[in-house]
Order: structure tokens, then C-alpha cells, then sequence
């Protein structure tokens, strides 16, 4: 029965290969964040009923 050989270090190539991942990962959560925040306050706009701007005094069309 052989002993099981030592795991080598990692090499740098895959260290800078989980950093290049590690950076992908952070980005795509980031715009995934953003995304999901801009829908929430997008739909909250829209069933808020406030779409466009209108000049004081004024009803807006989309206000009736």
C-alpha cells in the first residue's frame, strides 16, 4: 500500500487564476445587486403612480 503523496503548493498561475475568478465573482454579484435595486425602485415608481414630471399647478396624464 503506497502513502499518499503531499498535495504541491499551489503555483502562482493558479493563484492569479482564483484571483481573476474571485474578481468576476464580485462583479457579477455587484451588477446583480444593482439590478435587483433599480427593479425595486423602478416597480415602486410605477405603482406609485409618479412617471415623468409636470409644471406646478399642473396635473400630469399619468397622475389622472
Amino acid at each position: 500500500m503506497s502513502t499518499p503523496q503531499p498535495t504541491p503548493p499551489p503555483s502562482p498561475e493558479g493563484r492569479s487564476r482564483f484571483a481573476a475568478l474571485a474578481q468576476v465573482a464580485a462583479a457579477t454579484a455587484a451588477c446583480a445587486l444593482a439590478l435587483v435595486y433599480h427593479s425595486v425602485i423602478l416597480t415602486l415608481t410605477i405603482l406609485d403612480g409618479r412617471h415623468g414630471t409636470a409644471a406646478p399647478g399642473r396635473v400630469h396624464p399619468g397622475n389622472l
